[in-house]
């Protein structure tokens, strides 16, 4: 709960981090493992929208960070695939040595590439969806040396934490 706390001090922007200021018990986890986990958890949510799953782990990602906020990140955007989906819609996630991504089918319009990571950030109000999970996951990306990034292309809106 106190690396919650630290991180919601960071994330309105009332500490600054210089790498010494601001810690979290870290420890390596292992993304795909993360990943699949999650996915796990949440695959009666998926079903019942009769959401297509697919994960690729090209190669194993260990990242060493506080495993709470990896699975607040991680769950953010998993979250975020399915409520800003279809019926009948897909997710794909791809896992690989400088990353992971998770994309998805929904809105047939790309979202504002500048505006997506802000807090508060919302197209349309949906049931469920506070507009702060891509901006705490954009936090955590920065915090670790990654950075969070959104493209869309051939009907899919994909976010991706990427090594700087």
């Amino acid at each position: 709960l106190n690396d919650l706390n630290v991180l919601k001090t960071y994330i309105s922007g009332e500490c600054v981090f210089d790498g010494e200021d601001v810690l979290f018990d870290v420890e390596d986890v292992d993304v795909g493992a993360l990943i699949r986990g999650k996915i796990s958890d949440l695959q009666d949510i998926f079903d019942h929208k009769n959401i297509s799953v697919h994960v690729e782990e090209r190669e194993p990602l260990i990242v060493t960070m506080n495993r709470s906020l990896a699975e607040i990140a991680t769950m953010n955007l998993l979250k975020n695939a399915f409520v800003h989906n279809f019926s009948g819609g897909s997710v794909s996630v791809k896992i690989g040595i400088d990353g992971w991504s998770v994309s998805n089918t929904g809105a047939d319009t790309p979202l504002d590439k500048n505006r997506v990571f802000t807090r508060f950030y919302q197209t349309q109000k949906r049931e469920g969806s506070t507009g702060l999970g891509l901006a705490i996951t954009d936090s955590v990306a920065h915090l670790y040396g990654f950075e969070a990034r959104y493209s869309f292309d051939d009907g899919y809106h994909t976010f991706s934490i990427v090594r700087n």
